[in-house]
């Protein structure tokens, strides 16, 4: 399980075996529903989840954003 008050990257979700180690990026989508605040920091994002993370107050950051 992953502790939602620190930040959650690529490397974090490695390392608590939540994604396969291969793994060079990940996209945030909108399915489901948050219950606490995250701080996040992903290669791509939808819309809604963009959204809904912010609702809560917490950060979505996009890596290499332009």
């Amino acid at each position: 399980k992953i502790d939602p008050s620190n930040l959650i990257n690529l490397e974090s979700l490695k390392k608590n075996n939540i994604i396969n180690k291969s793994y060079l990026k990940f996209k945030i989508l909108g399915n489901g529903n948050l219950k606490s605040k995250i701080d996040i920091e992903a290669d791509f994002s939808s819309i809604s989840a963009k959204e809904k993370i912010e609702k809560l107050g917490g950060v979505l950051k996009i890596k290499n954003s332009k």
